[in-house]
């Protein structure tokens, strides 16, 4: 009997810093901006970026949940700023370099809104990353998170997924008419190298 070889997903290296820069600069555009509009403009960013230069900003690895694609790494931390007691594995510096840019406003509001203390640290940031940013909150930041919602169940990372599936980022480019396709062949070239270092590492 053969068993079939599941081929990995592209996976990025998570940045901390990248990600909390990000949230502080959608903080410092945006009124109202909790976890749930963060992390859509977020999928918005790394979307942009994705499609025209072949790799995200944040390196995170998102999922299908019922509110849309989701950066899950950013969202852990997110959630144990919101709420600490509810402890999440998280590395306790990537929750304090979040503490040392933004505060979690939880007054009086239903959903806890992330205000800036100290403005981002854009030289974290490429020129192209910078100009994924400021796009994103250009056609993106005035949408209610319910809005957002709605947008994201329209593409394809969200319509060709199941719930709590890992999606895969070339479903990003599908129905991109904007996407650049050097970037597309570039995503497809890391994932033919990963093939071939998953299969030298799989057991003969």
């Amino acid at each position: 009997m053969t068993t079939a070889v599941v081929k990995p997903s592209i996976r990025f290296k998570f940045d901390p810093e990248k990600f909390v820069a990000s949230l502080a600069f959608f903080a410092s555009h945006a009124k109202g901006l909790d976890k749930l509009k963060a992390a859509k403009l977020l999928y918005y960013a790394d979307k942009y970026h994705l499609i025209r230069y072949g790799k995200p900003i944040l390196g995170d690895v998102y999922y299908h949940l019922d509110y849309g694609p989701v950066p899950s790494k950013a969202l852990d931390i997110m959630n144990e700023a919101v709420n600490p007691y509810q402890l999440r594995g998280i590395p306790q510096s990537n929750l304090e370099l979040l503490k040392k840019h933004l505060k979690v406003d939880v007054e009086e509001k239903k959903h806890p809104t992330f205000e800036v203390k100290a403005g981002p640290d854009l030289e974290v940031f490429s020129e192209s990353e910078l100009e994924a940013l400021r796009e994103t909150i250009k056609t993106y930041g005035h949408y209610s998170g319910r809005q957002l919602i709605d947008l994201t169940h329209q593409e394809a990372p969200w319509l060709k997924t199941e719930r709590n599936e890992e999606i895969d980022y070339r479903l990003f480019f599908e129905g991109a008419n904007d996407a650049n396709p050097e970037a597309a062949e570039y995503l497809e070239s890391l994932r033919e190298h990963m093939n071939v270092m998953f299969a030298l590492a799989a057991p003969s």
